[in-house]
């Protein structure tokens, strides 16, 4: 079967690490796609409103899998928001605070709330590379959004044992997945980027074997494993080459558009 839908990940994966991509490449490439009725989904661990930005002229042709999996935007249209409730969200906030782990982030639509307690500022401006109008958050009350998933600093000392230990106390309602560079999101049981896919594969009428996908880190792992045509960036983590079939240039190399333009022209990821 041949090649139906292309899928990238976004930072480490289709973005170099300025956080740009090669648009003049891309626009070519992405005519011939469109002409050829293959599907350009994004699937990141960044909100929609960070995604959207990137892909400003074709926004409502393509598909955006954001927050990890638990928004997915189809043409122009939300069919997935998968929501954390705010009784929900509260436990987790009193629990982070109180385990010290007070770097953390709560991603809703169209803004997110830092916790007013981070004594990092270098966090929060990092933060704002993947969210868009921070606001410091006191207490959980003053959140006036639907929350989609807390992104949490794992990067030093005992805090991924904390983390693992604070979401046990939960009994499986929620997940934790690496989105990369130190951070978890937590997000509903059974939310992911895999499933997520799953659920626009049967609306779009694509099978596993006529999926093209690529990625760098943890939360990609899923999502590979699921399609047939499954490529790794040179940069990406050790499992994630493991579960892939293929390895592509670094995403500093425009490794992606690379391997798109070796399909478009029939050199690769094709059924002999």
């Amino acid at each position: 079967m041949s090649v139906k839908a292309i899928v990238v990940d976004m930072d480490g994966t289709f973005l170099n690490s300025r956080h740009e991509y090669n648009r003049e490449l891309f626009a070519e490439q992405y005519k011939e796609l469109k002409r050829r009725g293959i599907h350009f989904i994004v699937a990141s661990g960044r909100p929609y409103v960070t995604l959207e930005p990137y892909f400003q002229e074709i926004k409502e042709e393509i598909t955006f899998i954001a927050d990890g999996g638990a928004i997915i935007i189809h043409k122009g249209m939300e069919i997935l928001a998968d929501c954390i409730s705010l009784d929900a969200v509260k436990q987790l906030v009193d629990g982070l605070r109180s385990a010290c782990l007070n770097q953390f982030i709560i991603s809703c639509k169209t803004k997110a709330f830092v916790n007013a307690y981070s004594e990092n500022g270098l966090f929060v401006e990092e933060m704002k590379t993947f969210y868009k109008h921070i606001k410091p958050l006191e207490q959980v009350e003053a959140i006036d959004e639907e929350v989609i998933k807390l992104t949490v600093c794992i990067r030093s000392g005992n805090r991924n044992r904390k983390m693992t230990e604070l979401l046990d106390t939960f009994a499986g309602r929620f997940i934790a997945i690496s989105g990369g560079f130190g951070y978890l999101d937590v997000l509903n049981a059974g939310i992911g980027k895999a499933n997520a896919l799953k659920r626009l594969q049967r609306i779009i009428d694509v099978k596993d074997v006529e999926i093209l996908a690529f990625g760098d880190s943890e939360n990609d792992m899923e999502l590979l494993q699921q399609v047939k045509w499954s490529v790794a960036m040179n940069n990406a983590v050790t499992g994630v080459k493991n579960v892939s079939r293929y390895i592509a240039a670094s995403n500093d190399q425009d490794g992606v558009l690379q391997e798109v333009a070796l399909f478009l022209a029939g050199d690769k990821y094709q059924e002999h």
